[in-house]
């Protein structure tokens, strides 16, 4: 559990890095971004502001003035005497050199600006502006110059307003401070989300880990909750998925277990016992000829289940090859039947079949199909010899042959018919038998491209059906290659 929370933390972590390695320099150059239009705009605001105050009085006094200079001058003077923001921006009023005439601050004496605002104005005619060192004032200023142009269309001066910048970069500092924290408090929401995000998603990935390691030490059954119905829910149903179907294979192996062991024990009981009975007295005939009869009989069923175990084996590694051939289905099916004649007329049931006139012939591996029909007649015997009878069928259905096996026994019950072809299962029957019969039945007949079918009512029988594809040419060139 301890390497489990040391594992998940690391992964915390990591995603933690990648994602803020990812959105921290997101948020860093959208920072970078905002900042930079948000410090445009207030520049440009500013300096908006500060164009339509200059330029409002330019034509004020450009509305008023006449062509004589004295005329410049008075309105000139009214202007600045009647500019009322002289606590935020100063209104000067410069002759067509430069030089400040009037000033809301009081600033005269022929004192000459030169900046680039002064000198597009005067010299262009144009509106000029300008953010940086005044050397009248020694201080960094904004400052706009509207052109004073006369009736004759000379300029005869213009109107500046300035204002320091010291204002204008608090505003600034004001919203680069409003910025860092939203980034802050971004980050810090990331942060969080994401520890939330990875709680939701380590809890149940820690739950699902202690019950694999349950499930890995044997502890089957295990069960984790689901709790959402995405990935991790899914992951959870499977791993509960799993543990039912280990716990149930492993009850099935330990079933297997003991009954092979049973099966396995009679007939060597048996074998040993009239070794030591004839051995005893291998004068009397007649218990010798009996004893010999069991020996050999329970060698015979001996051997049947050691190759049905090594065939399972063997299909099991993929070692288990089909030598195919064509050949006719129905001379197998009868071979098989007559095979099984004296166990069916001890276990008390009768045989009817039903053959096409014509050869039906497919292609495969004709013992391992006459094994197929020998093991689903020797369940017959076992399980269905209460309804005394056994119809077999063979017909041909499109490209595929049919062989039909129906008793009239006892039947199985719906609720075990989906796993009774899995490999050890036995059911609520628990005859004789190792359990994988059928198994084994149903892989061969899926190796030839065939289906196995097993239908069954309680109380009325069970039919198995082997459907297996017809021979076509083309099948034994294919092989041949």
């Amino acid at each position: 559990m301890s390497k489990a929370r040391e594992q998940t933390g690391s992964i915390q972590q990591r995603w933690m890095k990648r994602n803020l390695l990812i959105i921290g320099p997101a948020i860093l150059a959208g920072f970078l971004l905002a900042a930079a239009v948000l410090s445009n705009y207030s520049k440009e605001s500013m300096l908006n502001a500060m164009e339509m105050r200059a330029s409002n009085t330019a034509v004020y006094i450009n509305k008023y003035m006449s062509v004589t200079y004295d005329q410049f001058y008075s309105y000139g003077f009214q202007a600045v005497e009647n500019f009322e923001d002289g606590d935020r921006l100063e209104l000067q009023v410069l002759d067509n050199q430069g030089r400040v005439m009037f000033s809301s601050n009081g600033l005269t004496g022929g004192f000459t600006q030169t900046t680039d605002d002064v000198r597009t104005a005067l010299e262009r005619s144009v509106v000029g502006r300008y953010i940086g060192w005044d050397p009248v004032t020694e201080s960094r200023v904004a400052a706009v110059t509207a052109p004073v142009i006369a009736v004759t269309g000379e300029t005869i001066g213009g109107v500046r307003v300035l204002s320091s910048t010291v204002l204008l970069y608090q505003e600034i500092a004001g919203l680069f401070a409003a910025l860092v924290t939203s980034a802050l408090v971004l980050i810090a929401l990331v942060v969080v989300l994401n520890h939330i995000f990875m709680k939701s998603i380590i809890r149940p990935v820690l739950r699902v880990n202690t019950a694999a390691a349950e499930i890995a030490d044997g502890n089957y059954g295990q069960r984790v909750p689901v709790t959402s119905e995405d990935e991790i829910g899914q992951l959870c149903r499977t791993i509960n998925h799993l543990s039912v179907e280990l716990e149930r294979a492993d009850t099935a192996k330990n079933d297997f277990i003991s009954s092979v062991s049973h099966e396995l024990r009679t007939p060597l009981t048996a074998i040993g016992g009239w070794a030591e009975a004839v051995a005893e007295d291998p004068t009397d005939l007649t218990n010798a000829q009996v004893g010999l009869d069991i020996i050999i009989k329970e060698s015979r069923r001996l051997s049947q289940m050691v190759n049905e175990l090594l065939d399972f084996s063997r299909l099991e590694s993929g070692g288990l090859k089909l030598q195919k051939e064509p050949f006719d289905l129905g001379a197998e099916l009868y071979d098989a039947v007559l095979t099984y004649d004296d166990l069916l007329r001890s276990s008390g049931m009768t045989v009817q079949d039903a053959e096409p006139e014509e050869p039906v012939l497919v292609y495969g591996d004709r013992d391992r199909i006459r094994q197929v029909f020998l093991n689903i007649i020797d369940n017959a015997c076992k399980y269905g010899s209460d309804g005394g009878k056994l119809d077999v069928v063979l017909d041909m259905e499109e490209s595929m042959a049919r062989v039909q096996f129906r008793d009239h026994g006892a039947g199985i019950p719906e609720e075990e018919l989906p796993m009774i072809k899995e490999k050890f299962y036995k059911g609520s029957a628990k005859g004789k038998g190792t359990g994988i019969g059928l198994a084994l039945c149903d892989e061969i007949v899926i190796l030839h491209k065939g289906s196995l079918e097993i239908e069954s009512t309680l109380g009325k029988g069970t039919c198995v059906t082997v459907r297996l594809p017809l021979y076509k040419r083309e099948d034994y060139k294919e092989n041949q290659k």
